[in-house]
């Protein structure tokens, strides 16, 4: 069973982020929605810089998002950190019903953010990997589309997104809120869209 929210960053934790986003150069922009329970997409993810700069982002606006990730990297000694930092590791290698078990967490949660590289690789997709979009749409919350701008160096939130179920017209719509994003690597950026008759992955 997917782990219950945390409190909120600490103060502490708050203020070294600002000022690590302020030495690599970042600018956070945005807020955090006002929104007991979502979603959040983070893209394009294509260095694992993504991760150190999303981190600090979260810690910026004192949210401590559950994230999946996946399970090679939560093996010593960095594997306990990367958990109390919000990490659930994904074996690939097993089938696990990742999906229901994160539904039944929102279901059995008051608030709560599930934070979901949809890509889920580094390298270039053609495709997302449509857990995300199954995991909002059955537990009825929203997905907050989240991004990180080389170009411009600046990372936030953008507007939510409520499922409708058609998912062409509800990718179009997420599709849009990412539109003007430069990712680190852009050659390995993909587009915002899901494989059609895709399964939850």
């Amino acid at each position: 069973m997917l782990p219950p929210p945390d409190k909120p960053v600490s103060l502490p934790l708050h203020l070294l982020g600002r000022a690590l986003l302020s030495v690599l150069g970042w600018t956070p922009s945005g807020a955090v929605p006002d929104l007991p329970k979502f979603v959040c997409v983070v893209a394009p993810h294509t260095a694992n810089m993504d991760f150190v700069v999303g981190l600090l982002l979260s810690w910026h606006f004192r949210i401590r998002a559950r994230w999946l990730g996946k399970a090679p990297i939560f093996r010593p000694p960095l594997g306990a950190l990367l958990r109390y930092f919000g990490g659930i590791p994904v074996d690939r290698s097993r089938h696990q019903n990742l999906v229901g078990e994160a539904v039944a967490a929102f279901a059995a949660s008051e608030r709560m953010i599930l934070g979901i590289a949809p890509e889920g690789t580094r390298r270039r997709t053609d495709f997302w990997r449509s857990g995300f979009y199954q995991i909002a749409l059955q537990a009825g919350v929203p997905v907050v589309p989240a991004f990180l701008d080389y170009r411009t160096r600046t990372g936030g939130f953008r507007e939510p997104v409520w499922l409708t179920g058609n998912r062409e017209k509800d990718m179009e719509v997420l599709a849009g809120r990412y539109e003007g994003v430069t990712a680190r690597h852009p050659d390995c950026a993909g587009p915002v869209c899901l494989r059609p008759g895709d399964a939850a992955k």
